[in-house]
């Protein structure tokens, strides 16, 4: 869980020796990623990750020593129920429900865990985002904003085009209660096309309390001591509670730009 000051730091993995790896480095929370109805088709041509766990694989991660295992099911449909059952069951202590597009859907999921995990949505369509203001009046427990699927849907060219334009931060704003992330964590000295201290940055300025880790910072602890990269993130995330408001303002305008310059990249 998330630190006074820090930031909770969740790795999708499902791999034993990885998670072990993650956890002897000081990482105890992993998203075993189940989702998979549909999400090659939407995600044709995109640079994105899609490895859907077994359950076996979610079983295995929650019978790990000092692992908190979540778990992202698919969509809400017919099988819904039957994903939900199966995952506590399997030993996951929070659910996402990925691609909201109704507040209906989401009272039924919330039903159907019945207080038996956490409950986690994703907002990572446009019809999430117009509902937010009635999804937030709902008891979920965590909501992280998609910027990949959120940017398909909106046909944007790049994924942080809804940082850069405030809806990540409007957003926001609708869930003051519930545990709230977007993007992804990595070596804050790494990064592209944005740099990662500005992402890092921005998620601190939010109020952010947990972040995803995945395929960079598995790329960028290659080789290397993750506890270190861990250690530098948390204490770099700290230490960002000591800014002024002009620093942070400055460190804002600074995101903006970069995204700015990585929009026009897109389009020339």
């Amino acid at each position: 869980m998330r630190s006074k000051g820090g930031i909770e730091l969740v790795y999708v993995e499902h791999e034993p020796a990885e998670v072990r790896r993650a956890i002897e480095s000081g990482i105890c929370t992993f998203l075993v990623d189940r989702e998979c109805r549909g999400k090659e088709r939407r995600q044709s041509g995109r640079d994105t990750e899609i490895a859907p766990a077994s359950l076996d694989e979610l079983r295995t991660v929650a019978g790990i020593p000092g692992a908190r295992a979540w778990c992202r099911i698919n969509s809400f449909g017919d099988e819904t129920e039957r994903e939900i059952e199966s995952a506590i069951d399997a030993g996951a202590v929070c659910i996402f429900l990925p691609m909201v597009t109704s507040v209906a859907d989401t009272e039924r999921f919330l039903a159907l865990l019945g207080g038996r995990c956490e409950a986690a949505i994703l907002v990572e369509t446009c019809a999430a985002v117009r509902l937010s203001p009635e999804l937030g009046r709902l008891p979920l427990d965590r909501v992280y904003l998609g910027l990949n699927d959120l940017a398909i849907d909106r046909g944007a060219g790049s994924i942080f085009d809804a940082v850069g334009d405030g809806t990540v931060e409007r957003v926001r704003r609708h869930f003051p209660r519930a545990a709230f992330g977007f993007a992804v964590l990595t070596d804050t000295r790494r990064g592209d096309p944005i740099p990662a201290h500005l992402l890092t940055r921005e998620i601190h300025r939010l109020d952010c309390s947990f972040s995803f880790c995945r395929r960079s910072f598995r790329r960028d602890t290659r080789g290397r001591d993750m506890a270190v990269v861990v250690a530098e993130i948390e204490t770099f995330f700290r230490a960002l509670g000591r800014r002024s408001a002009e620093k942070c303002a400055r460190d804002h305008a600074d995101l903006l730009a970069s995204i700015e310059r990585e929009s026009r990249r897109l389009c020339s």
